[in-house]
């Protein structure tokens, strides 16, 4: 949604991008071609479904104030945070 609202086609930002946006656009190409139906009823059934969706704003809105802010530290912290998370569930 976000970047269908961006105003920029895929191709444009496929050409701007770095191979971590190239890696995100793949998987985000992915998802939007699944069934919507489906994914609807997934999110509509799902008990936990707010909880993720808040958490979800909570991270947004968290990210958006370092970037904002300039606070490099605090963005370096949520992406150890985060890569210190997959290491402790093996996905790392």
């Amino acid at each position: 949604t976000a970047l269908e609202g961006s105003g920029e086609t895929a191709a444009h930002l496929a050409d701007l991008s770095s191979t971590t946006f190239d890696r995100q656009l793949a998987v985000a190409s992915l998802v939007a071609r699944e069934n919507p139906h489906l994914y609807f009823e997934i999110q509509h059934l799902n008990a936990y479904g707010g909880e993720s969706l808040a958490a979800l704003a909570k991270a947004v809105d968290r990210l958006r104030e370092v970037v904002s802010s300039g606070d490099s530290q605090g963005f370096v912290d949520l992406m150890e945070r985060g890569s210190e998370y997959f290491d402790e569930t093996g996905l790392g």
